[in-house]
């Protein structure tokens, strides 16, 4: 049976698998390509960490996201306090 747009049509009563037509992607993949010194690296990291190279970069992404939050709060935290106590800083530097 044909469509007007040319597209076969699913009989009424027949089942679909839910991921085919889900509305969300919980997880996307990728490859990550490395050279063999970094390949050796993730996989001492692994080692060091038991885990899988899997795991072990998703915990550097989310160590490495971290530390970068805490330099940024430690940034904005400066440019604020430097003008508020700048006599001061000015004074314990004599």
């Amino acid at each position: 049976m044909g469509t007007s747009s040319g597209q076969a049509r699913r009989p009424k009563n027949a089942q679909v698998s839910w991921w085919y037509h889900g509305d969300t992607i919980n997880s996307m993949a990728m490859t990550l390509r490395l050279t063999d010194e970094q390949d050796e690296l993730l996989e001492s990291l692994a080692k060091a960490l038991q885990v899988s190279k899997q795991e072990a970069v998703i915990r550097a992404i989310e160590e490495q996201s971290a530390r970068i939050g805490v330099a940024q709060d430690v940034s904005d935290f400066a440019d604020q306090a430097f003008p508020r106590y700048a006599a001061l800083l000015h004074r314990l530097a004599q």
